[in-house]
Protein backbone atom coordinates (compact mmCIF):
# COMPACT_ATOMS: atom_id res chain seq x y z
CA UNK A 1 0.00 0.00 0.00
CA UNK A 2 2.67 2.47 0.86
CA UNK A 3 4.54 1.80 -2.41
CA UNK A 4 1.33 2.82 -4.40
CA UNK A 5 1.07 6.18 -2.33
CA UNK A 6 4.54 6.79 -2.87
CA UNK A 7 4.04 6.10 -6.29
CA UNK A 8 0.98 8.24 -6.61
CA UNK A 9 2.23 11.26 -5.42
CA UNK A 10 5.57 10.86 -7.12
CA UNK A 11 3.66 10.44 -10.38
CA UNK A 12 1.40 13.71 -10.02
CA UNK A 13 4.23 16.23 -8.90
CA UNK A 14 6.04 14.37 -11.90
CA UNK A 15 3.68 14.64 -14.35
CA UNK A 16 3.19 18.11 -13.36
CA UNK A 17 6.50 19.30 -14.20
CA UNK A 18 6.65 19.52 -18.33
CA UNK A 19 3.54 22.32 -17.82
CA UNK A 20 6.86 24.43 -15.91
CA UNK A 21 9.10 24.30 -19.29
CA UNK A 22 8.94 27.56 -20.37
CA UNK A 23 8.66 29.40 -16.94
CA UNK A 24 11.36 29.77 -14.74
CA UNK A 25 10.04 28.35 -11.06
CA UNK A 26 12.34 28.57 -7.81
CA UNK A 27 14.50 25.47 -6.84
CA UNK A 28 13.26 23.09 -4.45
CA UNK A 29 16.63 21.46 -3.69
CA UNK A 30 16.19 20.63 -0.05
CA UNK A 31 13.67 18.79 2.53
CA UNK A 32 10.65 21.35 2.87
CA UNK A 33 12.55 23.40 -0.09
CA UNK A 34 15.38 26.27 -0.16
CA UNK A 35 14.71 28.15 3.14
CA UNK A 36 12.93 24.50 4.63
CA UNK A 37 10.39 26.61 5.86
CA UNK A 38 8.27 24.40 3.34
CA UNK A 39 6.64 27.99 1.51
CA UNK A 40 6.03 27.89 -2.32
CA UNK A 41 6.36 31.34 -3.66
CA UNK A 42 5.67 30.50 -7.30
CA UNK A 43 2.47 32.53 -8.73
CA UNK A 44 -0.43 31.45 -10.96
CA UNK A 45 -0.32 27.81 -9.40
CA UNK A 46 -3.81 25.94 -8.97
CA UNK A 47 -5.39 25.64 -6.00
CA UNK A 48 -7.11 22.65 -6.90
CA UNK A 49 -6.68 19.32 -8.56
CA UNK A 50 -9.45 19.46 -10.72
CA UNK A 51 -12.01 16.19 -10.46
CA UNK A 52 -10.50 14.22 -13.64
CA UNK A 53 -6.81 14.86 -12.18
CA UNK A 54 -4.17 16.01 -14.37
CA UNK A 55 -3.04 14.46 -17.27
CA UNK A 56 0.02 12.06 -17.12
CA UNK A 57 2.52 12.75 -19.73
CA UNK A 58 5.38 11.58 -18.24
CA UNK A 59 6.28 8.27 -16.19
CA UNK A 60 8.89 7.02 -14.85
CA UNK A 61 9.12 3.56 -12.58
CA UNK A 62 10.14 4.16 -8.71
CA UNK A 63 10.91 1.81 -5.70
CA UNK A 64 9.95 2.47 -2.13
CA UNK A 65 11.87 5.19 -0.03
CA UNK A 66 11.87 7.91 2.10
CA UNK A 67 12.97 11.01 0.83
CA UNK A 68 11.13 13.29 -1.15
CA UNK A 69 12.21 15.09 -5.31
CA UNK A 70 14.36 17.64 -5.01
CA UNK A 71 14.46 20.22 -7.63
CA UNK A 72 17.62 22.25 -9.21
CA UNK A 73 17.95 24.06 -12.35
CA UNK A 74 16.34 21.91 -14.73
CA UNK A 75 17.09 18.50 -12.71
CA UNK A 76 14.83 16.75 -10.43
CA UNK A 77 16.33 14.32 -8.22
CA UNK A 78 15.32 11.01 -6.46
CA UNK A 79 15.74 8.45 -4.27
CA UNK A 80 14.38 5.59 -4.20
CA UNK A 81 14.95 1.67 -2.94
CA UNK A 82 14.69 -1.82 -4.62
CA UNK A 83 14.47 -4.39 -2.38
CA UNK A 84 15.49 -7.99 -3.17
CA UNK A 85 14.67 -9.70 -0.31
CA UNK A 86 13.10 -9.04 2.85
CA UNK A 87 9.35 -7.68 4.43
CA UNK A 88 8.44 -3.76 3.85
CA UNK A 89 7.65 -2.08 6.85
CA UNK A 90 7.13 1.51 7.45
CA UNK A 91 9.91 1.47 9.68
CA UNK A 92 13.17 3.22 9.12
CA UNK A 93 15.15 1.74 11.43
CA UNK A 94 14.41 -2.08 10.38
CA UNK A 95 16.33 -1.70 7.13
CA UNK A 96 18.88 -3.72 8.11
CA UNK A 97 16.75 -6.59 7.91
CA UNK A 98 16.28 -6.14 3.93
CA UNK A 99 18.50 -6.78 1.22
CA UNK A 100 18.29 -4.41 -1.89
CA UNK A 101 19.60 -1.54 -3.52
CA UNK A 102 19.16 2.15 -3.13
CA UNK A 103 19.28 4.62 -5.72
CA UNK A 104 19.83 8.39 -6.61
CA UNK A 105 18.09 8.96 -9.81
CA UNK A 106 18.15 12.11 -12.24
CA UNK A 107 16.01 13.39 -14.59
Amino acid sequence: MKRILIFVALSTVLSALPYNTGVQGDDWPQWQGPNRDGIWHEQGIIEHIPENGLPILWRVPLGGGYSGPAVTGERLYVADYIKMEGALENNPNNRSLLSGTERVLCF
